[in-house]
């Protein structure tokens, strides 16, 4: 059975207030708020109006105040008075009579009733359910959107990092070729060539001079080998000329001997004067030539020594010309090197320029196509927002319609659970005046089969059996003139359904009921409130077992020692207190 509609009780009773007293019934609550969570048919309770007391009048105008205020508390009233009316008014004229309120209603009808609700609360649950269906759609659509928000949002943010990091590669192969251009400017290798030249040229003279200069040696050797045999001649000259003055000399030496030694022999002297006038004779021309050799030795010895000296400086001169040379030599070399090793290093840095500008273009190449790639992913990421976006304004205009029908469908349940809202308490105040009636007819036939001794009030519209009657004291064992007195009972009541609509939903209540003494722990009870439970249950699955009165009709209550008749002043009290109620009512 699908659930009651919104302000519909469950059973669909209601009975009107003039025929109910505080002690004839126990309270069923059955509260239900619509969505402003007031009780349907409920406002909110405003402030109590108060009145603010006027102050006694104590010059003219007080008073005239005084009789405004009245004046406007008449007209008040007069339009309280007239909107009271018109509302009292349409409500009688809207009522039906109170003969077509308690006419049985066609079944027919009320099938047709119920089938009508039925179907406008399954095509509110279908339409519900739609709209859940389109609002988890919509609530997934807005999740994609904001997902794909946020990612989007990701993807600029590494468009930007890959736009910045193009422009840094850019930088860097701007960098990087500009070192490359200024390095393949450097005039090092022309200054390297001119060196090399220079070094040429200045190898050349130095090999000039270093001919220069061996010449000069050469002369030098020669002259000084020359020189050297000019005075081993002058010597050799000198040593003739010595040894003919040696033999003059010899000869003097012999001429004076042989003028000391005239008285010796003669032929030895005549003959020692010969010889000593020969060699004389012959000195003579040989010192004069040796003189003259030694002369002749001696100036050429003395030119060939100028010569030398000539030779000499001419040698230091050619050596002062190789060592300057060489020494430019050496400069140009220096000079060559340190340009070559500034050409080495400039070569080396063009080779680093040249990679770092080869892996400045990598970069930036790389750059690039990851810029590329961040665009396209950056384009994809907007077109799925928008396809995201678009999808979520469909399940937005889809929510709406669903929507709409909810509304459309709920005002559809609203009028079909007003219909039969008011077919139910229809069929509530005609089964509570027909089970009335019913109900007292069955007490009065009780009280007539069973005797007045057995009713503890003659008044009431439940017909009550003292416990005492039915059970022993503290037991829920029916006893054999508790069972006797439930026959009569049982025949009466099988009287009496036949009596009753078969439109009418009924139900036989038996309620037990205790006194208030402490409960004996022996018993097999926990309390009184168990045992009046366990005493009414006893009469019913009697009626069940013994009567075949239908289960669906029949309800048993406990209320142990809450609901007393009577105030407890005596045992008679008590006694009255401990019953078993029989009322018939609508389910």
């Amino acid at each position: 059975m699908p659930p009651a509609p919104r302000g519909l009780g469950v059973d669909g009773m209601s009975q009107n207030k003039d025929d109910l007293k505080e002690e004839d019934f126990e309270v069923h609550v059955f509260a239900t708020t619509d969505e402003d969570g007031y009780s349907d048919g409920l406002e909110p309770a405003g402030e109590p109006d108060t009145e603010t007391p006027v102050p006694p009048a104590k010059t003219s105008t007080g008073l005239i105040r005084f009789a405004l205020l009245g004046l406007l508390l008449v007209l008040v009233i007069f339009m309280i008075h007239r909107l009271w009316g018109a509302q009292i008014a349409r409500y009688y004229l809207n009522e039906p009579s109170l003969e077509a309120q308690f006419a049985p209603i066609d079944p027919l009808v009320y099938s047709e009733v119920v089938d009508g609700w039925s179907a406008a609360y399954n095509t509110l649950n279908a339409s519900r359910a739609r709209q859940s269906a389109a609002t988890d759609q919509k609530d997934k659509a807005q999740t994609g959107v904001t997902v794909l928000e946020k990612a989007l949002k990701l993807t600029e943010q590494d468009l930007a990092s890959s736009i910045e990091g193009k422009d840094q590669a850019q930088r860097a192969l701007e960098e990087a070729d500009q070192r490359v251009a200024t390095l393949s400017q450097s005039d090092l290798p022309a200054r390297l060539q001119q060196a090399k030249v220079q070094v040429e040229a200045d190898q050349g003279r130095l090999q000039a001079r270093q001919a220069d200069l061996d010449a000069a040696r050469a002369d030098f050797k020669q002259m000084e080998q020359t020189v050297e045999q000019l005075g081993r001649a002058t010597e050799a000259a000198v040593a003739a000329m010595e040894a003919s003055e040696a033999a003059l000399a010899a000869a003097s030496s012999a001429g004076r001997m042989i003028a000391e030694n005239e008285g010796e022999e003669s032929e030895n002297s005549s003959l020692l004067a010969r010889l000593t006038f020969n060699l004389f004779s012959e000195s003579q021309p040989q010192i004069s030539g040796a003189e003259r050799s030694v002369e002749i030795a001696s100036e050429a010895l003395a030119t060939g020594e100028a010569k030398l000296v000539e030779a000499s400086e001419i040698e230091a001169e050619h050596e002062e010309k190789y060592n300057a040379a060489k020494a430019e030599l050496d400069k140009a070399t220096a000079h060559m090197n340190d340009l070559q090793k500034q050409v080495n290093r400039l070569q080396k840095d063009q080779k680093a320029a040249a990679k770092a500008l080869k892996a400045a273009q990598a970069a930036h190449q790389a750059a690039s196509d990851d810029l590329q790639q961040k665009k396209l992913v950056n384009q994809q990421a907007i077109t799925k927002l928008a396809e995201a976006r678009e999808a979520l304004n469909v399940a937005k205009s889809k929510y709406d319609v669903v929507s709409d029908e909810v509304a459309a469908a709920q005002e559809s349940f609203d009028v079909a659970a007003a219909e039969l809202s008011a077919l139910r308490k229809r069929r509530a105040r005609r089964n509570a005046v027909v089970l009335a009636e019913v109900n007292a007819a069955f007490s009065d036939m009780l009280r007539e089969k069973l005797g007045i001794s057995a009713t503890t009030d003659p008044t009431s519209d439940r017909f009550a059996l003292p416990s005492e009657v039915l059970f022993s004291s503290g037991a829920a064992d029916l006893g054999a003139e508790g069972r006797k007195e439930l026959d009569q009972m049982a025949a009466v009541l099988k009287q009496t359904i036949k009596t009753i609509p078969a439109d009418v939903d009924w139900v036989l209540r038996v309620d037990g009921h205790t006194d208030d003494k402490p409960f004996s722990s022996n018993s097999g009870f926990r309390d009184n409130w168990q045992l009046s439970q366990a005493r009414s249950l006893a009469v019913v699955k009697y009626l069940i077992s013994q009567h075949k009165i239908a289960p669906q009709h029949l309800a048993a209550n406990g209320f142990g020692q809450y609901q007393p008749i009577r105030p407890v002043k005596s045992e008679a009290d008590l006694a009255i207190n401990r019953r078993i109620e029989l009322f018939l009512t609508p389910k």
